[in-house]
């Protein structure tokens, strides 16, 4: 008998202890009064990022220094970091006894965007974003042509699931007919169909293996069955 009291005094004693050292503040002043004692976020590490100014990014975070970890409302958290359009996932965790961990996957860039004489970066979660000098990465491809970010996304990820080397292209045209010219990075166009774009596809890879077609500057495909050099 005497043992299960003195168990129970030990649950309550602990109880105790927990809300104590969870509700303990700094009474200052009011700038302070938010401050815990006990597991106080001294550290926000962010990894993964490298187009995001990640000064700017932590200065987001300064209202969270201080605070107690255990309580730590994630959701703020995850606020600010849906308002950055350069992140395309992340995730937040807690790291006792003072840190908050944010790990961060940026978007890429696929291409730049020409419209009204304005760029604009196309990034892989289709968005569509003005450009910034800061940002600029090499070798990225020109996209032309009215709405062409609409499908551009589409018309990529079916080039590779075609095996055509994307790393070989230097201009994207979009026309209003759905279809799509190609400049590759030795200058030469490729005009494309409208139908059976899979086959057009098959076909150029065959293309642009033979030695016989590399002396054309225009390659097109725009008729079935047909292959029109320049």
């Amino acid at each position: 008998m005497q043992a299960i009291i003195g168990k129970k005094k030990r649950i309550f004693f602990f109880i105790f202890l927990f809300i104590f050292l969870s509700t303990i503040y700094i009474p200052i002043n009011k700038k302070y009064s938010d401050k815990s004692l006990f597991f106080p976020i001294n550290f926000i590490e962010i990894t993964g990022t490298s187009k995001i100014d990640k000064v700017n990014l932590l200065n987001d975070f300064n209202d969270f220094l201080g605070l107690n970890l255990f309580f730590l409302n994630k959701k703020k958290i995850e606020e600010i970091l849906l308002k950055n359009k350069l992140i395309k996932n992340f995730t937040v965790s807690k790291e006792y006894p003072n840190t908050i961990q944010i790990k961060i996957d940026e978007i890429n860039f696929l291409g730049i965007l020409i419209r009204n004489s304005n760029k604009y970066f196309i990034s892989d979660n289709d968005l569509v974003i003005l450009y910034n000098q800061d940002l600029y990465e090499e070798n990225l491809p020109t996209v032309y042509g009215k709405d062409s970010e609409k499908y551009f996304l589409d018309f990529n990820k079916f080039l590779i699931e075609n095996n055509f080397d994307i790393e070989n292209i230097k201009e994207y045209y979009y026309f209003r007919t759905n279809r799509w010219d190609l400049v590759l990075n030795d200058n030469k166009k490729i005009k494309l169909s409208t139908n059976k774009l899979h086959d057009n596809i098959k076909l150029l890879n065959r293309i642009l293996l033979d030695e016989e077609f590399k002396k054309y500057s225009i390659i097109d495909l725009r008729i079935e069955n047909k292959i029109i050099t320049e």
